[in-house]
């Protein structure tokens, strides 16, 4: 009986892993068909990275159970004692400022995840960056950080 259970359990845990991987990935997938939309059709401003203003920031990262869980993880998830482990990660985020006949305009880009000599080093030879602002609602943007993907000697 408690190997059957032990297999239903892992069977369990399987299909959960599963499902939340395709959730991630369909996740990426639309944002990144939402930032070619964007791209495409909205409208274009070029921002000088000079112009920017680098905040800090905390995400906690609930660390995802290995794919099968441990023994004691399996006993304890019979009596819901689970506790999932968090790491807090520092990010950076890039904000521009535009003052307009509306009203001041904040464009805040996607959390970056790399250390903030590299940021300021990459944006230094960069000198400048576009945000693609949706014509219909200015709440939707993309903020284009693509020039971070590059390789530099540093």
């Amino acid at each position: 009986m408690n190997l059957i259970a032990f297999a239903a359990l892992v069977c369990v845990a399987i299909i959960i892993g599963l499902v939340k991987g395709l959730a991630k990935y369909r996740k990426a997938k639309s944002d990144l068909k939402s930032q070619d939309h964007l791209k495409e059709t909205g409208k274009k401003i070029s921002v000088s990275l000079e112009d920017c203003e680098i905040k800090s920031g905390q995400l906690s990262d609930v660390s995802e159970q290995d794919f099968f869980p441990t023994r004691v993880e399996i006993l304890d998830s019979m009596h819901n004692t689970r506790t999932p482990k968090t790491n807090a990660i520092t990010v950076y985020y890039l904000i521009y400022r535009q003052t307009r006949s509306g009203g001041d305009f904040r464009f805040i880009s996607q959390p970056i995840n790399m250390s903030i000599e590299s940021l300021r080093l990459r944006m230094e030879r960069q000198k400048q960056t576009d945000i693609y602002i949706d014509p219909i609602n200015e709440n939707k943007y993309y903020f284009d950080l693509s020039f971070l993907n590059g390789h530099y000697d540093e």
